[in-house]
């Protein structure tokens, strides 16, 4: 039997930036109906971490059924990372004056916007243009609300 600390590490976790709440959103798919925000990634996480413990000492001693971690995929289940997309030439030269402008490569900035469009965006950090502005100082919160985001997959 694994220890809590042990079992915890190794739920899958999902963190996007959710502009209605003006904070970043943190939720485990091995447990859909936890979901928890903070004003940071990492306060977002702490807080996620904390719910799914409470939920794991709750199934435990109520005797309930304990969700298995979602199994890494097999390396011949990954997709390559490499597809083809063919656009119009219009959009083609306004994604490279972006790029241009950001001081990246037509690829990054592409990576970047996918990345950031489908809540992947952990990688990568929004130039300061397009940084959200910094909200109040909210205080983290953990809720047991199912999310109105769609299920994130790594």
């Amino acid at each position: 039997m694994h220890s809590h600390d042990e079992r915890l590490n190794r739920y899958s976790r999902r963190v996007f930036y959710d502009a209605d709440d003006a904070a970043y959103m943190a939720v485990s798919p091995e447990f859909p109906s936890l979901s928890a925000f903070g004003p940071t990634r990492e306060e977002a996480l702490t807080e996620l971490d904390a719910a799914i413990e409470g939920t794991l000492a709750t199934l435990a001693r109520r005797g309930w059924p304990i969700p298995n971690p979602e199994p890494p995929p097999a390396p011949g289940d990954v997709p390559s990372g490499r597809f083809v997309v063919r656009i119009p030439r219009t959009l083609h030269a306004t994604l490279v004056a972006h790029a241009r402008e950001e001081g990246v490569s037509l690829n990054q900035y592409v990576s970047y916007l996918l990345a950031t469009g489908t809540g992947h965006d952990t990688a990568f950090e929004p130039a300061a243009s397009q940084a959200p502005e910094p909200a109040a100082p909210a205080s983290p919160r953990a809720s047991a609300r199912p999310s109105t985001k769609p299920a994130r997959t790594a």
